[in-house]
């Protein structure tokens, strides 16, 4: 048979090949094009960080910005300015929707190997010398969006495995190449049952590669805010269906809108899974439309062994599983609706984790479908059913399901959204918002503010003009005193630590409320030692006020937490300590007092 004609030289790096293909008289023209459009901070950033790049001068550098302030603008022009050099830009996201407003956007994971579930000790899967290994190696920039909401352990696989590629003698985190961006009000790393000290512990801005950024500081916690009249819907005898009304119109009228643009820009947001199953099913049920339920064959992995005889799993049960990232075991769907993918299929053709589209034609195992968003809107693509593991990994054991990666997508999760723009956001709350940052997300989805309609309910469907916002300000950026911040936490262990050249070190291991453990010291130097060795015990409950957080130094890091906090003489340690009962009693008193309050040695 006739051998296949070579393109490339056998010692080619496709991957670098690929890379390199940009039209460089078409970067250059877009370049010069785009920036005079740049605002004076916007070029700012732009001449130290491309100076950075041309000088070999390299750096680490984070880009704050809110929603809607040119974050993704000047992506554009940063990697214009190196790709038009001929030189290899790497643009990765933290989910799959942002990366495709990027050019050559990949998902961090996808680009470098990052394992799905990275643990302290991590490393990316890329061998020294390979293909992909090379390419990183040989990027003049990596730029990374949507950073916050990823966990610190990625962040450390990949310098821990750039170290290891490129031969890091001098320390010096990724190579000095990197830029991150995006905004630490919005989502952190999701973490299932964690509490706020674990959720903020496992942020970027708690990793030892933090590099410090000055911010405006939020509100800190949880506090209930006004939404303005001119964004409430406050005439709602059916809530699911006045929400629907607002951004979709009548439900009956979809199978024949054509226009692409339609569902592009319209989204319904919820703060959780349960809510957005409501909406997803009310709008499934007024759409007009061929429809079929799609069933799924679930199965345990064969390399479980343990669990692959175990008669308590059945085939019933495990159709049963709903867990993040897995289509269901029925599958509901009709032409015309929209739906969103849940695994990267064509990460080039633009089917990303997070790509939505909207249902063309249903056949037996697959369908035809036309992609709604990122710069392939409009093009027909087939979706087949695939083998899927989920990669929760709170299930005891392994299983398989092989399904459509499809979910139906009227509405959409705070989280999902995360990256995209619409100019339609209908933000349903028939419960308060629970994580840092979502209530900011979903409202900063919206292009202007006349496309914004929300609609907050209480437990009997009544509409409500108030909600919940959270936000944990030790997520947000710089670490500093915190005299103004309470928090009730019990001393598991106290001991003492002797230092070199003299003087001991008291340390203690707290516990919050949510199980957060935290690391506290106080020196011997700050003539402190005497007085909380006395006055601290184990099994102890304390409100603690009046300290300092600081990032702990690798060689005293002995828990998770890589932050710690230090005891000052503003930190009232002798008066009354209080059990587990009087504490249960005291949060009521305090629970919306915790702003801004300073507690007195009295007061304890």
């Amino acid at each position: 048979m006739p051998k296949p004609r070579r393109t490339v030289a056998r010692e080619e790096n496709v991957l670098i090949v690929d890379e390199k293909s940009y039209n460089q008289k078409e970067q250059k023209e877009n370049h010069d094009r785009d920036l005079p459009k740049l605002t004076d901070e916007q070029k700012k950033v732009y001449d130290e960080i491309v100076g950075a790049v041309l000088e070999r001068t390299g750096g680490v550098f984070f880009l704050f910005g809110f929603g809607g302030t040119g974050k993704t603008f000047l992506w554009k022009i940063l990697s214009s300015a190196i790709r038009c050099r001929g030189e290899i830009v790497l643009n990765v996201a933290s989910s799959g929707i942002a990366s495709l407003l990027l050019q050559g956007g990949r998902t961090a994971h996808s680009r470098f190997g990052i394992p799905i579930n990275p643990h302290e000790t991590s490393t990316c899967n890329m061998e020294k010398g390979g293909d992909l290994a090379n390419l990183v190696k040989e990027a003049s920039l990596i730029i990374w969006d949507e950073a916050p909401m990823m966990h610190k352990h990625c962040f450390v696989s990949l310098d821990r495995s750039l170290s290891h590629i490129v031969g890091n003698e001098d320390g010096k985190p990724f190579g000095e190449k990197v830029v991150f961006g995006d905004d630490f009000r919005q989502v952190l790393p999701v973490i299932h049952g964690a509490g706020r000290a674990e959720v903020v512990c496992s942020a970027l801005n708690s990793s030892y590669l933090w590099k410090h950024c000055k911010i405006e500081e939020p509100n800190d916690g949880e506090a209930e805010i006004n939404i303005p009249e001119e964004f409430l819907i406050t005439d709602a005898e059916e809530p699911i269906e006045a929400i629907s009304r607002e951004i979709y119109g009548d439900a009956s009228d979809l199978q024949d809108n054509t226009d692409p643009l339609f569902f592009q820009g319209r989204a319904i947001l919820c703060p959780t899974n349960e809510d957005v199953n409501m909406i997803n099913e009310y709008m499934l049920d007024k759409l007009n439309g061929e429809e079929r339920i799609y069933l799924s064959s679930d199965t345990i992995d064969p390399c479980d062994t343990a669990a692959i005889n175990d008669e308590a799993l059945s085939t019933e049960f495990l159709n049963s599983i709903r867990v993040a990232g897995l289509p269901n075991h029925a599958l509901r769907l009709k032409v015309g609706c929209p739906v969103m993918l849940l695994r990267n299929i064509d990460p080039i053709g633009g089917l990303m984790n997070g790509t939505r589209l909207q249902i063309t034609q249903l056949a037996d195992f697959m369908v035809e479908a036309k992609v709604i968003t990122g710069d392939k809107v409009g093009v027909k693509v087939i979706i087949p059913r695939l083998l899927i593991t989920p990669s929760d990994t709170l299930l005891p054991f392994k299983m398989r399901r092989r399904q459509l990666p499809l979910a139906v997508a009227f509405a959409i999760t705070i989280n999902k959204s995360q990256g995209q723009s619409l100019s339609q956001v209908g933000i349903f709350l028939p419960r308060p918002v629970f994580s840092h940052g979502q209530l900011y997300v979903a409202i900063s989805r919206v292009t202007s503010k006349k496309g914004l309609k929300i609609l907050i309910v209480d437990s009997e469907g009544k509409p409500q003009r108030r909600t919940t916002n959270v936000v944990f300000k030790e997520g947000c950026g710089a670490i500093s005193s915190e005299d103004d911040w309470i928090i009730r936490v019990k001393v598991l262990k106290k001991w003492t630590e002797m230092i070199d050249g003299g003087g001991e070190i008291l340390r203690f291991q707290l516990v919050d409320e949510h199980d957060g453990k935290i690391p506290a010291k106080v020196s011997d130097e700050d003539g402190l030692y005497d007085h909380f060795d006395m006055n601290v015990h184990e099994g102890h409950w304390k409100l603690i006020s009046g300290f300092v957080v600081e990032l702990t130094p690798p060689e005293e890091l002995f828990s998770e937490n890589q932050h710690t906090i230090v005891f000052t003489d503003n930190t009232p340690a002798c008066s009354k300590w209080y059990s587990s009962r009087a504490l249960y009693e005291f949060q009521g008193l305090h629970r919306h007092k915790e702003l801004g309050v300073q507690l007195s040695s009295s007061s304890w």
